[in-house]
C-alpha cells in the first residue's frame, strides 16, 4: 500500500502554483553552470530529452566527465562567464554559490532564456523540475509546487513499480458462493455499503491491483480484479476480503483463463442457486457501474465483461433446453405451490419490496393470493398503482399483520432478522405458518421452528436442494457450456491482448 507521509512544518514548504508542461528539446540547447552530482542529474534527463548539452564548472563530476569523454556533452572546467548563457534555451544554475546562482538568473532574465536555481532560491526560478521517470514511452511527473520532495519522490516511486507491474498483469477472481460455502458462514460476508465502499478504498491503495469490482449477491462474494502476478498481492487481498479466515476449500482463486471462465459461467446463471436465472447479469453490471462511479474500474473490466457476458448469452441459449425455466422469485412460487398445492386466496405477507420483492409481489398477485407488501424505507407507489387490491404496510406496522398470514417470504435487506422470537406471539397460533426466507442476512431467525410447533423454515440452500432435485439435466447444460467457453477462447485472447496493449502510447 502507498503510505504518504504527514505534511509537518518540517516538510512542507510554502509552494508555488505550477502549470506542468512538457518541454520539447530535441536540438535545442541546454546549459549546467556546476559540476556536481545535481549538475550529472539534470545533464542525464536532458540527454534524454534530446538536448544539446554544455557544462561550465570549476571541478567536474566523475560521471559528468565519463558523458564529455564519450563526447555525449560539452564540458569546459573553467569558471563561469556571462557569455555561456548566450543562445541558450534554457539553464540550471547548480552551483554552491548562492550568489552566483543568482546573478545567472538575473542574466538569463535579461535575455528571456529559461532558468532554473537548484539551491534554496529555487523559488525565483522560472521553472522547476519534477520528479519524473520514464517506461515504455510513457513519462510520469510528479510535483508538489515545491511544497514536499519527499512526497514527490515517494509517490513517483511507487507509481514507477505499480507501472512496471503492468508487465506480469492477470486476470483474477477470489471468491466463496453457495457451493462452498455455508448460508451460516456465508452471511458473514453480506457487507453494507459502506463497508463495500471501505473494502474498495483499501483495495484502491494497494500497489499491484489496477482494476476491480465487488460482486455480492445474496449466495456470493467475490472480487474479480486485473492485478500483477504477485502471491503477497493475492495474500493481502484475501485478507481483506476476510478470507484468511475460511480453510483453503471454503473458497476460490482462479487466474487468468480459468478466471474469465468463471465470470463466463456466473453470467450464464450456471452458477446461480437457481441454475440458468438472469438476475445475476443485472447484479454484475451494476457492481462494474458502482465500481466505475468509485473509480475502481473502468476500460479492462468493462472489455472483460462484455466478452464474458456475449460466451454466456450463447450458453443460456444452447443449454436453455435443459435448464429449469424462470427465475428464483419464479422458483419460489412453484415451491409454494409445492407445499400448500394452491396459491388463489392464500394470505402472503412480503417482506421487502425492492427488485426480488417488487417481481414476487406481482407474480403472487396473478395467482391470486391475498398478498401483503412490506415495504423497509420507501413505500412503494408504484406497485399498489399497478396491482389493485395490494395491501402495504411498513416494518413498523408488521406486528398487527402477521396473525392472519398463512406464509411470510423474506425478500429484504436488513441487518437483523424482522421475524425474531419477539415476533412469535404476533404470528397465528392455528395451522402452519410457512416461512420462506430468501433474504441474506436472513429476515428470519433460524430459531424459529424449534420456539413454535407450527412455524416451517425454509431457506436458500433448502430452496436450492428442492430446485436441484425436481428438474433440469445439469451434466449436459455444463457439459455444453464447457465446449462453447472452449471455443471462444479467442474472446479470451482479445482480451489479454488489449491488456498487453493498454499502456503502451499509441
Amino acid at each position: 500500500m502507498i503510505r504518504l507521509p504527514e505534511l509537518t512544518a518540517g516538510n512542507y514548504l510554502q509552494g508555488k502554483n505550477i502549470l506542468p508542461v512538457s518541454l520539447l528539446l530535441e536540438g535545442r540547447k541546454g546549459l549546467i553552470v556546476g559540476g556536481g552530482k545535481v549538475a550529472y542529474r539534470k545533464a542525464e534527463a536532458l540527454l534524454a530529452a534530446g538536448a544539446q548539452v554544455t557544462v561550465v564548472c570549476r571541478k567536474a563530476d566523475p560521471q559528468l566527465l565519463e558523458l564529455a569523454n564519450k563526447g555525449s556533452i560539452h564540458c569546459f572546467i573553467r569558471s563561469y562567464q556571462e557569455k555561456d548563457v548566450h543562445d541558450q534555451f534554457l539553464v540550471y544554475a547548480a552551483t554552491n554559490d548562492q550568489e552566483l546562482n543568482q546573478a545567472i538568473l538575473k542574466q538569463c532574465r535579461r535575455r528571456r532564456i529559461l532558468c532554473n536555481i537548484v539551491d534554496q532560491g529555487w523559488s525565483g526560478s522560472d521553472f522547476i523540475s519534477p520528479a519524473s521517470f520514464s517506461w515504455n514511452g510513457l513519462t510520469v511527473s510528479v510535483s508538489s509546487g515545491g511544497r514536499s520532495c519527499r512526497r514527490s519522490r515517494l509517490i513517483k516511486e511507487q507509481l514507477s513499480r505499480h507501472l512496471h507491474a503492468l508487465q506480469e498483469v492477470n486476470l483474477l477472481v477470489i471468491g466463496t458462493d453457495h457451493r462452498l460455502l455455508s448460508l451460516d458462514k456465508r452471511e458473514k460476508f453480506c457487507l453494507s455499503s459502506a463497508e463495500i465502499a471501505e473494502l474498495g478504498s483499501k483495495l484502491n491503495c494497494l500497489t499491484g491491483v489496477f482494476e476491480f469490482i465487488i460482486l455480492a449477491t445474496c449466495n456470493r462474494f467475490e472480487l474479480l480484479a486485473v492485478t500483477t502476478r504477485d502471491q503477497v498481492v493475492e495474500a493481502m487481498i484475501i485478507a481483506f476480503l476476510g478470507f484468511n479466515r475460511l480453510g483453503g476449500d471454503e473458497f476460490y482463486l482462479h487466474r487468468d483463463h480459468a478466471a474469465f471462465r468463471h465470470l463466463t459461467y456466473v453470467l450464464a446463471g450456471m452458477h446461480s442457486q437457481v441454475i440458468g436465472e438472469t438476475h445475476i447479469v443485472s447484479q454484475v453490471k451494476a457492481a462494474l457501474a458502482h465500481a466505475s462511479t468509485s473509480k475502481w474500474a473502468d476500460p479492462i473490466m468493462k472489455d472483460w465483461i462484455e466478452k464474458s457476458l456475449y460466451l454466456s448469452k450463447i450458453i443460456r441459449k444452447q443449454t436453455g433446453q435443459f435448464l429449469a425455466k424462470g427465475e428464483i422469485e419464479k422458483t419460489c412460487a412453484d415451491y409454494l405451490q409445492y407445499k400448500v398445492h394452491n396459491l388463489k386466496g392464500k394470505n402472503i405477507l412480503v417482506l421487502g419490496t425492492g427488485m426480488l420483492g417488487s417481481k414476487l409481489i406481482a407474480l403472487l398477485h396473478r395467482e391470486e393470493a391475498d398478498v401483503t407488501a412490506c415495504y423497509h424505507q420507501c413505500r412503494p407507489a408504484s406497485l399498489q398503482s399497478r396491482l389493485a387490491g395490494l395491501k402495504i404496510c411498513s416494518i413498523a406496522q408488521i406486528n398487527r399483520h402477521l396473525k392472519r398470514q398463512e406464509i411470510i417470504i423474506g425478500a429484504i435487506n436488513s441487518d437483523h432478522p424482522v421475524l425474531d422470537a419477539g415476533r412469535i406471539k404476533y404470528l397465528s397460533k392455528h395451522g402452519i405458518v410457512n416461512i420462506l426466507d430468501i433474504s441474506i442476512p436472513r429476515a428470519a431467525d433460524p430459531e424459529l421452528p424449534r420456539l413454535a410447533d407450527n412455524i416451517q423454515l425454509t431457506n436458500l440452500e433448502d430452496l436450492k436442494t428442492w430446485q436441484w432435485q425436481r428438474t433440469g439435466n445439469w451434466a449436459e447444460a455444463f457439459k455444453r457450456a464447457e465446449g462453447i467457453i472452449n471455443e471462444g477462447k479467442n474472446y479470451y485472447e482479445k482480451l489479454m491482448a488489449g491488456i498487453k496493449n493498454w499502456h503502451q502510447i499509441e
